[in-house]
């Protein structure tokens, strides 16, 4: 009988093995440094792993992460992961609770998936909820077809309007399964986020060689459908659909989510 033990903050291998498996399971992607970057970036964070013991085989995997505020602290789960074949054996449940138990009292949030949404709610109190859920729209670089064309009356690398004032930003990276990510991106309207998406898209080298790209948003936000529809040699090269939801434990909130075309993050963010 396999026996197991718990790992806090483990070595870079075995996030990357954990970006592995769920690139293959769950078609996650990461850049490979993001770990280094969760270490150094919040306040605090954790990542959780069981495995097999006396390897770094990962059987399960939680992150925690925090952020230090005039409020109090807002704490972040992710990441929270079972190796297939360890499914139904009771190793995420313990792990997820030992980071509840990090939280506290505190605000904390997650991105349900639609499959987990209720569970989270229902179980550890993830019930302060929008009224929307995020769309996940994407679309293959084969089909896409930059527009020549874009309004003058913006300027990038963050969108400037003839006045100087920021009216977008934007991101783009590149991650495992050959994807391109592109989070956060912000704007305040559909022409200037034109002009922003062209423009990042440009600067990769060779970006049509990259898979696909795509964009996370609340689904009462319209305009990063018809953006990507703008890209796409035809609208019907754009699939969407429902992939998660906000939630947290204490106070939803709120965010302006008509400007927000990509959130910054699946695993810790909440807009």
């Amino acid at each position: 009988m396999t026996e197991f033990e718990t790992i806090v903050n483990p070595p870079q291998e075995v996030f990357e093995q954990i970006v592995k498996l769920t690139g293959e399971t769950e078609d996650w992607s990461f850049h490979l440094d993001d770990y280094k970057y969760y270490l150094s970036s919040y306040d605090q964070f954790w990542l959780v792993a069981v495995v097999e013991k006396g390897t770094l085989n990962i059987a399960a995997t939680v992150s925690l992460a925090r952020w230090d505020g005039e409020d109090g602290p807002l704490f972040s789960i992710g990441m929270y992961y079972v190796v297939p074949r360890y499914r139904g054996t009771g190793l995420g449940k313990p792990i997820f609770q030992k980071v509840m138990d990090i939280v506290g009292d505190n605000n904390c949030t997650l991105t349900g998936e639609v499959k987990m949404s209720e569970k989270y709610a229902k179980e550890f109190g993830f019930d302060k909820c929008p009224p929307h859920w995020l769309l996940y729209s994407t679309l293959q670089t084969t089909d896409c077809v930059v527009p020549e064309y874009v309004s003058a009356k913006y300027t990038t690398k963050v969108v400037l309007d003839q006045a100087g004032n920021i009216v977008g930003y934007g991101i783009i990276r590149l991650v495992t399964l050959n994807k391109l990510n592109i989070a956060p991106f912000y704007a305040d309207n559909v022409e200037a986020a034109e002009v922003l998406l062209k423009d990042l898209l440009e600067m990769v080298p060779n970006w049509q060689t990259y898979s696909s790209f795509s964009f996370l948003y609340p689904e009462c936000n319209k305009d990063p459908l018809t953006l990507l529809e703008k890209f796409a040699k035809s609208k019907e090269f754009v699939s969407t659909c429902v992939l998660l939801r906000s939630q947290f434990t204490k106070k939803l909130i709120p965010s302006s989510d008509h400007k927000v075309y990509a959130i910054v993050d699946c695993a810790f963010q909440y807009v």
